[in-house]
């Protein structure tokens, strides 16, 4: 942990054993800094491995301010608003913001997309299916040459390659084809329509 003024020069830090969970840390760190340094309006900014709503309704009941990496999972309820072309303004080239408050108006959120990182990320994707692509149709051919008959097995094929690109495996519907006597006799596969904008994890404060 690293606290620094509001310029950005150090002021301390704190290292805890590294077999212990980031989110058990926050409480004793804001102790420490209180006990050693005293009380003040601090801005505590928190990523998403220390903020759970355990510790945000701590921070919150002590009035505190703070800038915490939201979960994922919490981005779908913000899905209508990261559509939404209004309201977006560049913090710096390649990176726009728009700050929704919410309905207790206890927190607001700091919504940010990217238009360089979703190339970024679509390139990479691209790869990945690309890669998973030619794995599959191998297995295409060598199934449509010899037909298999046991499905398990040409399951744990396809399976393989599927989870060793997840990111391309979540756009890309496989079906295992069969044929008169049920043997595995090739592929079909689909690409489902992936989203167009990425959507980087948004910040509340």
């Amino acid at each position: 942990m690293f606290f620094v003024t509001p310029e950005g020069l150090p002021v301390a830090y704190e290292v805890f054993a590294g077999n212990r969970h980031d989110v058990t840390t926050l409480q004793d760190i804001v102790r420490q800094m209180e006990d050693k340094y005293g009380q003040a309006q601090r801005v505590w900014v928190v990523d998403r491995g220390i903020a759970s709503e355990t510790n945000l309704a701590w921070l919150r009941a002590r009035g505190a301010t703070y800038l915490v990496g939201t979960p994922r999972s919490q981005l779908k309820a913000h899905q209508a608003a990261l559509l939404d072309q209004s309201g977006w303004q560049e913090a710096r080239p390649g990176l726009e913001v728009k700050l929704l408050a919410t309905l207790q108006e206890r927190e607001r959120f700091i919504l940010c997309r990217s238009p360089d990182r979703a190339a970024k990320e679509r390139a990479m994707l691209d790869r990945q299916l690309e890669r998973l692509k030619g794995q599959l149709n191998k297995i295409h051919t060598g199934l449509a040459r010899a037909p298999e008959g046991n499905l398990e097995k040409a399951g744990r094929r396809i399976g393989h390659w599927l989870g060793k690109y997840p990111a391309a495996a979540g756009v890309l519907g496989v079906t295992l084809n069969k044929d008169a006597c049920g043997r595995a006799c090739g592929l079909a596969l689909i690409e489902r329509i992936s989203v167009q904008f990425s959507q980087p994890p948004s910040s509340r404060g």
